[in-house]
This record gives structure tokens, sequence and C-alpha cells, in this order.
């Protein structure tokens, strides 16, 4: 039961949100190209770090009567199947744009907007703590999947609102910091590469 008199109020995720299953799409989703005219959001446009990745989503047609639910700003995405059990939140308007069935779409409840930051709610899905817990109740081997009354058990701690920020923007420094490491390492490794080809050539 939900813990309202800690210093940190304590809610399952069900009581702050309303979380949806990604479109029903009927088998395969097939990418229409350009001539595509909704975006997908799949799995593969979640980073490891827990940021939504546009630059490459998929366009196709929707099929069916089922009225789309449009991703919106501050939509929190979780994936639902797979290895990794991630969360990212949108921050940036996009049209036209639907999540696919691998993936949740969360969006925070009209009552906590102001209590609660998306950014912050998604970093903390993303914690160990509440990662193990999804684990312990993920079902299968391998390719597992978080079912929905799992999901919406999970139990989230809502600091004040100011301290939630602090999180966020130390979050997005280590995220830069880590993508700057990250390329300062390929360019290295680069330069590594090039000494090895010119001491083959140099074999030859």
């Amino acid at each position: 039961m939900a813990d309202r008199n800690a210093k940190h109020s304590s809610y399952l995720l069900s009581e702050i949100a309303c979380i949806q299953t990604g479109f029903p799409f009927r088998g395969q989703i097939k990418d229409k190209g350009e001539e595509g005219t909704v975006a997908v959001v799949q799995p593969k446009d979640v980073s490891h770090s827990g940021i939504f990745m546009t630059d490459n989503l998929l366009k196709t047609h929707l099929s069916g009567r089922k009225k789309p639910d449009w991703l919106e700003v501050d939509d929190i995405l979780f994936i639902a199947k797979g290895v990794r059990k991630m969360a990212c939140c949108v921050t940036e308007k996009i049209e036209n744009t639907v999540c696919s069935p691998n993936l949740y779409q969360i969006r925070i409840n009209p009552a906590f907007k102001q209590r609660i930051n998306p950014e912050f709610l998604s970093w903390q899905i993303n914690q160990q703590t509440i990662q193990n817990y999804l684990t312990r109740g993920a079902e299968g081997s391998g390719q597992t999947a978080i079912r929905k009354p799992v999901l919406e058990a999970t139990p989230v701690i809502i600091p004040d609102i100011k301290k939630q920020e602090i999180i966020v923007k130390m979050h997005r420094s280590a995220v830069k910091e880590a993508e700057l490491l990250q390329s300062l390492i390929d360019n290295r490794q680069q330069q590594l590469n090039a000494i090895a080809n010119n001491l083959t050539n140099f074999i030859d």
C-alpha cells in the first residue's frame, strides 16, 4: 500500500499515470519510407541511457478502426518486451507518431502534472531498485515481457519537485558527458585503426 506519510510520498505507477499499450499493428510493421504518413517508435529508438532518439523512426500507414493515441510531449515510453526494460521521455513535440506494441505509453494524470517531472519519472523507472522489481515480475526467458499489471504496480517515489529538477539536470549532464567520452573513444580507435593499416601496408 502506498505510503503517504513518509518524507517522500510513495505511489503505485497506476495511481499517478495512465498506461496504454502501443498501437495494435497486425503482423510486421511495413516500412513505407518517405511515403509513410505515420512515424512508429520501436525499442531501438530508446537509447541505453534512456533517451528518445527520433532520427530514424520507421514511417508507415495505419490500418484498422482503432483511433491512434498520438504521442505527446511529456509522455513516457517503456519497452515492454525484450532484454532491455528501459523508459524514455518525449521531450519535444512530434507529429503523427505512435509507439509499437512492444512499448507502453505512460501519461501522467492531470492531478499529478504539477507534482512530478516526467523526465524524473522516466529516470526513476530506469534505476536499479525499480529494474530489480520489474525483473522479478518479468515473464519468459531471454526475450522477457512485462505485463501491464506488473508495470501498474511499480512503486514510485515522489520527492519535492525542486529535487526532481536537480536530478533531471544531473542526468542530462551525465548523458552529455557519456556521449562526449564515447566520441573521444571512437576518435582514438579510428587513429589506432589508421596506424594498424599503415603497418599492414608497410609489411605488404
